[in-house]
């Protein structure tokens, strides 16, 4: 599948078509969050972010609004999100205000996917941390994922795909 965006120019006549073809979607699942402590544990409508960036283009999914809240949040959401040519996405824990649509971030972490690409499937552990005022790294939880892998046919990745 092709993905391309127009960027017009504000003072020119100029305009950029940038396209690019994604190697496969990367699919995610089974959203858990376990351990939040302090504030992190009484948000009213927690969500996470899901954010990749590579070389040509940057992806962000969010969750829905989570089915459980407080200190062990659960999302029934399945994400897709399209993998160009990056190896890590990171994960951000995030307060949603409905009325402004905009996110608090709370936490982040990081997934390196590169297993993902080997194996097809992986579950993933992300310990998320917090920066406080002072400056200080804090952990305030742990969300875990279950994410696929798919391709088109042909693609060199997963390894243990049949015909590849």
């Amino acid at each position: 599948e092709k993905t391309s965006s127009i960027v017009t120019m504000p003072s020119s006549d100029l305009e950029i078509e940038h396209s690019f073809f994604e190697a496969g979607f990367a699919e995610i699942s089974n959203i858990r969050a376990f351990d939040f402590e302090g504030d992190a544990a009484e948000l009213t409508d927690p969500r996470i972010m899901i954010r990749s960036k590579g070389k040509c283009h940057i992806n962000i999914n969010m969750t829905g609004e989570a089915e459980c809240k407080g200190a062990d949040p659960k999302w029934s959401d399945k994400l897709a999100l399209p993998v160009v040519d990056e190896y890590i996405i990171s994960v951000d824990f995030c307060e949603y205000d409905e009325v402004t649509g905009v996110s608090d971030c709370i936490g982040t972490g990081a997934i390196n996917i590169l297993p993902l690409y080997k194996d097809g499937k992986i579950d993933a552990r992300v310990d998320l941390k917090q920066q406080t005022a002072l400056g200080e790294t804090i952990a305030i939880g742990t969300v875990f994922m279950s994410l696929s892998f798919s391709g088109p046919r042909g693609v060199s990745f997963p390894r243990n795909e049949r015909g590849v």
